[in-house]
């Protein structure tokens, strides 16, 4: 069994929440590397929310991928079309979600444990999904996301999370506004969940 990071951003995390959460989906750009490195069933999901740098989920792959249009992850024009059918083994509410500088989990991570926790060095690990992982750290934070399952240990946002949380919206001519997404450091280019 394989381990792959899936990437959300907190609308995309969101969406999938208040979903059936039974699908997980990604760009049609990456049906190639979907196809090269068999994900399937028999496959695990570890969840991962941008900008909050939180985790929060395993998902359970039940199908081989497929293609649908019809929008979970966005009201219109949903791009996430390449499927999995899934199980979550865990999803946790965002404020209930584990942060990668948790003391446990940053210490243990392979890519991690021997950066300080200011540094940005390991965030290539987290720049597109789906994307293999190491077992080792996968299985760790499933335990971990596990366990905290069943404690529900609070996770406050702090005011800088609150920030990112925060959608910027646009005023086009007239009174007409719309929301958009500003990549930052960790999601900009993200073929994935990241980018809305």
């Amino acid at each position: 069994m394989n381990y792959f990071i899936d990437l959300f951003s907190p609308e995309t995390a969101t969406a999938f929440e208040q979903s059936k959460r039974d699908i997980s989906g990604f760009r049609i750009s990456q049906k190639t590397y979907v196809e090269n490195q068999k994900i399937g069933p028999g496959n695990k999901f570890i969840c991962y929310v941008t900008r909050l740098q939180r985790f929060v989920g395993v998902l359970e792959i039940k199908s081989k991928s497929f293609t649908d249009e019809t929008p979970i992850f966005q009201e219109e024009n949903d791009p996430f079309v390449l499927r999995f059918k899934v199980n979550p083994l865990v999803w946790l509410p965002l404020k209930k979600a584990i942060s990668i500088k948790d003391e446990a989990i940053w210490k243990y991570l392979s890519f991690t444990k021997d950066l300080p926790k200011e540094s940005n060095q390991w965030t290539y690990m987290v720049f597109s999904s789906p994307r293999l992982w190491p077992k080792s750290d996968c299985e760790f934070l499933e335990k971990g996301l596990l366990k905290q399952r069943e404690r529900l240990v609070d996770y406050p946002f702090t005011e800088e999370d609150e920030k990112k949380l925060k959608s910027p919206k646009i005023r086009l001519t007239g009174k007409k506004e719309i929301t958009v997404s500003i990549p930052d450091e960790e999601a900009s280019d993200k073929p994935d969940h990241s980018e809305l």
